[in-house]
């Protein structure tokens, strides 16, 4: 089935968010989608529109078809999608839905096999660079420390030489923030360095901005324990922050394992 028969087919459920709220604001909302079947990426497409969200950072996509179904979706309700340089092939990926905007123009992130995602979202209130991170897993092995240090070390050389002033970062980073609570030992040194590397970008962690004293975590499991993976990462140019909360719906409602964060950000300034 095309893509297109799918928009029609599949889209049509909900109202969306107006177009015309990107002139004023940008509603982030960011979501693990782990790789949803076909009958799962309805609902997370159905819940997602829900958010009153004009910015979706979606990690842990697979080219499936339950995948395809949820890009489809979200295009059916007015999104645009960002799909990474050989999203198809590729294993897992990361995609941005926007809508609303004059112009979206995506930067060249072919060297992050589809984890790492990014757009220039151009409205009547300016440009914002919009950026999405799927962060390798913690396997808790030698092998996957390395690999996540390889990638969190390039991610921030990039990030450093092409973040733009006014820049949003978010996703499931797989790293979690120094003082932790409660304490997850199975977490390196450069998972810590990559949090406090994104500080230094000049960006600050949303939920830590609006909520100092916060105590959500996105992903919890009996073993290896609550943990706050996803994060959204805010520059002061970027406009007003103005609220940053975690919905636990999403894993609590098995629509995924995860639950979603939510930024909403006043870019008129």
């Amino acid at each position: 089935m095309s893509d297109a028969i799918q928009d029609l087919l599949f889209g049509a459920f909900s109202q969306p968010v107006d177009d015309t709220l990107a002139h004023r604001q940008l509603a982030v909302c960011a979501l693990n989608v782990q790789g949803p079947s076909v009958n799962r990426a309805q609902r997370l497409a159905e819940w997602l529109t829900s958010t009153g969200s004009n910015a979706l950072i979606l990690t842990e996509l697979h080219p499936s078809d339950g995948g395809r179904r949820l890009i489809a979706s979200l295009r059916a309700t007015g999104y645009e999608t960002v799909l990474p340089s050989g999203w198809q092939n590729a294993k897992h990926f990361c995609a941005l839905a926007v809508k609303g905007f004059a112009d979206v123009k995506p930067a060249d992130l072919t060297a992050f096999d589809g984890r790492v995602t990014a757009a220039t979202l151009s409205s009547k209130a300016g440009e914002i660079q919009l950026v999405g991170i799927y962060g390798p897993a913690n396997g808790m092995t030698d092998l996957s420390s390395a690999s996540r240090a390889d990638f969190q070390g390039r991610c921030l050389a990039w990030l450093r030489h092409n973040a733009a002033k006014r820049v949003v970062i978010g996703g499931d980073l797989n790293t979690i923030e120094p003082g932790h609570r409660p304490p997850l030992p199975h977490f390196r040194d450069h998972d810590y360095a990559f949090y406090r590397g994104l500080i230094e970008l000049g960006a600050n962690d949303a939920y830590r901005a609006v909520q100092p004293d916060g105590e959500d975590h996105s992903w919890t499991n009996p073993l290896h324990g609550a943990q706050r993976l996803d994060h959204i990462f805010v520059s002061p140019a970027a406009g007003h922050l103005t609220s940053c909360t975690y919905d636990h719906y999403p894993r609590t409602g098995v629509l995924t394992d995860h639950s979603a964060i939510l930024v909403s950000i006043d870019t008129c300034i």
